[in-house]
Formats: structure tokens, C-alpha cells, sequence
């Protein structure tokens, strides 16, 4: 079932098919942020490849099927900018090697907020492992941050 709504005078079209799509608003630093799909709070060490920057060594604050926000301690990366993400996602007692094209979406001086663009189904299906597994379950490079 297609869903169709138009918002008066904005001219903006939303379409959703063949989709729940679970939309969270947060009002951050003076700014209504919207994301398509929860994040949980997961530290994981994740190394950014930049074109104009090189590589970058961050870390997870929360991470969700839709993205996940990066402390990168003093680089501050544009707003907008297409990057690659690398990380570990622990799987069977494994580590299992992860990447995904993003773009950042909101930007400060200590990390980044980012957006992933099309995942492959294999991450996905590792993402909503990771967000389905109970505390008791995380592996020690994927605690709560709460916990780190």
C-alpha cells in the first residue's frame, strides 16, 4: 500500500511503499533532526576514509540501521560530505569486518552525525543483530556506552 501526503505549502511529498518506517524526531541543538530508524548507544572503533582528510580513527556513540554518530575527537568533518565507515561487528564469537558509504548530516567540533546510504543486505541483517542483542549479550568492543 502506497501512502501519499502532501504538505500545503511546502509542496514536499512523502511516499512510503511497501514500508514501516519508524520516524523518531529530537529536537537537538536548536534543530528538529528526524531519523528513520532507532539507534542504540554502542562505542565501536571505526576508522573514516575522507577524501580531503585521509583516514580518521573515531568512535561509536550510537548506531542504528539508519546511521550511527562518531566522536573524532578535534576533526571536524563538512556537512554533506560522502565518506566510508570501517568497523568490527562482533558475530558468533567473531569479528567480522564492516563498511558502509556515508554522508554526514550534522557536524561539530569533537564528531559527526552520519547517514548511511544503501546498505548491503549482510550489514543490515549484522545491524539489527546488534540492535536486537540484549546488554548481557554485547561483546567487550561493542558495550553501551553507558557501560565504556
Amino acid at each position: 500500500m502506497t501512502l501519499l501526503r502532501m504538505m500545503e505549502g511546502h509542496g514536499l511529498r512523502i511516499i512510503i511503499s511497501s514500508l514501516i518506517i519508524e520516524v523518531s524526531w529530537q529536537l537537538k541543538g536548536g534543530r528538529m533532526e528526524h531519523r528513520y530508524a532507532p539507534r542504540k548507544p554502542v562505542a565501536l572503533d571505526v576508522v573514516i576514509t575522507y577524501q580531503a582528510l585521509g583516514l580518521v580513527h573515531g568512535r561509536t556513540m550510537n548506531i542504528g540501521l539508519g546511521g550511527m554518530y562518531i566522536e573524532t575527537g578535534r576533526v571536524e568533518l563538512p556537512v554533506n560530505a560522502l565518506i566510508k565507515t570501517a568497523f568490527f561487528l562482533d558475530e558468533d564469537g567473531l569479528r567480522k569486518p564492516c563498511s558502509a558509504d556515508a554522508m554526514v548530516v550534522h557536524s561539530c567540533t569533537y564528531g559527526a552525525g552520519l547517514m548511511f546510504n544503501d546498505l548491503d543486505d549482510e550489514l543490515h541483517v549484522a545491524l539489527r543483530r546488534l540492535l536486537n542483542r540484549s546488554h548481557d549479550d554485547a561483546a567487550p568492543d561493542q558495550q553501551h556506552v553507558a557501560d565504556a
